[in-house]
């Protein structure tokens, strides 16, 4: 081996071992550690096995891996797996429906707005589930202890049911309702109790003799 080569060889292996610094290091360590959770590795991934299946080269471990982690992604727009999940598979289409026509009706845009879409289609169904609970436990002619304990439990239950209901309902119609801006240009400006202001625009204020 002449020392050409050597040198050669020791050259190629400093290049291949770069030192790093601690920012860039950080970097390397959350991409292997987010490789199974970062949503951009797995959409990746079932790209590639979307290619192969079109091209019919798939093999089972890329079903396999699909089976694994298609539940992970949630656009928030029309799967709600998510959502779906966490009620019982009869419930599951009609809950996924009401998410989907709140979004449609609302209009809504951001994973903000779509998020509150899917409390209030959870909330609705606890809410529902809750009472048919307590219409049952109710229709017993005696009580006993027992069953009192139920009853409270789900008394509160549906009570803090109905307040996820209605803040994440309100939440979403104050994030949706249009802002009014109001300039008044005097020292002295004097507002009423139940004084209205509408926000409609209208082509021609002024009034006309």
């Amino acid at each position: 081996m002449t020392k050409e080569t050597k040198i050669t060889k020791n050259t190629k292996s400093k290049e291949i071992i770069k030192s790093l610094t601690k920012e860039e290091v950080k970097t390397e360590l959350r991409l292997i550690a987010s490789y199974d959770l970062h949503p951009d590795s797995i959409y990746e991934k079932i790209w590639t096995i979307i290619s192969n299946i079109r091209s019919w080269s798939e093999d089972e471990k890329e079903f396999e891996y699909l089976e694994k982690y298609y539940l992970k992604l949630d656009d928030f727009s029309h799967t709600h797996s998510n959502l779906a999940n966490t009620v019982p598979n009869k419930m599951a289409t009609a809950i996924v429906e009401l998410a989907n026509n709140l979004i449609k009706e609302y209009w809504c845009e951001t994973s903000l707005e779509k998020t509150l879409c899917e409390i209030i289609a959870n909330s609705y169904w606890k809410i529902m589930s809750i009472s048919k609970k307590l219409d049952w436990c109710l229709n017993f002619e005696y009580f006993w202890s027992d069953r009192n304990w139920f009853i409270w439990i789900m008394s509160k239950e549906l009570d803090r049911a109905n307040r996820n209901y209605l803040i994440a309902l309100n939440n979403l119609l104050e994030i949706k309702r249009p802002q009014m801006n109001i300039k008044v240009n005097t020292k002295n400006a004097y507002f009423w109790q139940n004084q209205q202001f509408n926000n409609n625009k209208i082509k021609d204020e002024n009034i006309k003799d």
